[in-house]
């Protein structure tokens, strides 16, 4: 039934994702799809907790201990991995995601917990890597979370604006981006001074 849901939202949009039209497309009754979730917010926070499972399932299996910058650069490799792989799952989860602004969405609860945690998460790896010295420890973990968060956003909502958007090129510049933000300044270097000329070559 999740797998029918999320091809229905990914083809037809929440309007088109009907409680009947999913038990169809999964071969039970209207009522047993009913049973299961209750109605169809029920069902669609179910999509979406689904959907944000796998993906923080394959965020954390290539990020692993990685932190500071290695940690985000994973993590953006990890998104785009995630768009071309399962790209019905991104756009359910990212349809119902944008939906939650609508003041009467069920789940809107939902989505600002997934969207804190990962910011929490971000911080997290930006401070440790601070405490490793592989990362500037001018850079503000919190505020570089919220950018890498909102600016990561962005990219997906690109793409599923423009399949033909180049995420690969877009999220190269964002890493990039965050290396010079995250860089640990280099010790300015001493110039060598000359040496002090000999008494013989100072009268020549």
């Amino acid at each position: 039934m999740t797998e029918a849901a999320v091809e229905l939202l990914a083809r037809h949009g929440i309007g088109g994702a009907t409680l009947a039209g999913i038990g169809r497309a999964a071969g039970y009754s209207r009522g047993l799809v009913t049973q299961r979730f209750g109605s169809k917010a029920g069902l669609l926070r179910h999509v979406l907790k689904h959907a944000s499972q796998e993906w923080l399932r394959r965020l954390e299996t290539a990020v692993g201990d990685q932190v500071g910058l290695e940690a985000l650069q994973a993590a953006l490799d990890t998104q785009v991995g995630f768009i071309r792989e399962a790209p019905n799952d991104v756009r359910a989860m990212y349809l119902l995601s944008f939906q939650s602004i609508d003041p009467g969405a069920e789940y809107r609860p939902n989505v600002s917990e997934v969207h804190r945690r990962q910011r929490e998460t971000v911080a997290r790896w930006i401070r440790e890597g601070q405490s490793r010295g592989l990362v500037s420890a001018e850079a503000d973990p919190d505020q570089l979370a919220a950018y890498f968060c909102a600016a990561a956003l962005g990219l997906v909502f690109h793409w599923l604006v423009n399949p033909a958007f180049g995420l690969e090129p877009a999220a190269a510049e964002m890493k990039a981006e965050l290396a010079g933000r995250l860089q640990v300044p280099r010790p300015a270097t001493r110039r060598r001074q000359p040496p002090p000329l000999s008494p013989s070559r100072s009268r020549t």
